[in-house]
């Protein structure tokens, strides 16, 4: 898991240096969401809890984490910007491209 250095944080989020730290050293942090995308999966982009995303099964996935909120509700609302945002520029490039070019 990588984390993007022009990462989103979420408006709630009080002290994202101490929570993405606790999150590398594979500290469960109850009530943070994680926005991931992962280039060898379809989809475009995973919403993600922080206590999920420490379990093994996740260790084999090539996240790259570009966004973090406080709750789900403002994870999905990071991620409607993100996609309202690429479409707003009329550009034809691929939005999952897109997305891994600008973060």
């Amino acid at each position: 898991m990588e984390f993007s250095e022009k990462m989103i944080v979420g408006e709630m989020i009080e002290d994202k240096e101490k929570i993405l730290s606790l999150i590398k050293d594979g500290v469960r942090v109850y009530k943070t969401y994680l926005i991931c995308i992962n280039k060898k999966s379809d989809n475009l982009l995973e919403i993600i809890e922080s206590t999920e995303i420490c379990k093994p099964m996740y260790e084999e996935k090539n996240y790259l984490v570009i966004g973090i909120a406080e709750n789900k509700k403002e994870a999905i609302r990071i991620v409607e910007s993100i996609i309202k945002n690429h479409y707003s520029q009329n550009t034809n490039e691929n939005l999952k491209k897109h997305i891994l070019r600008k973060f």
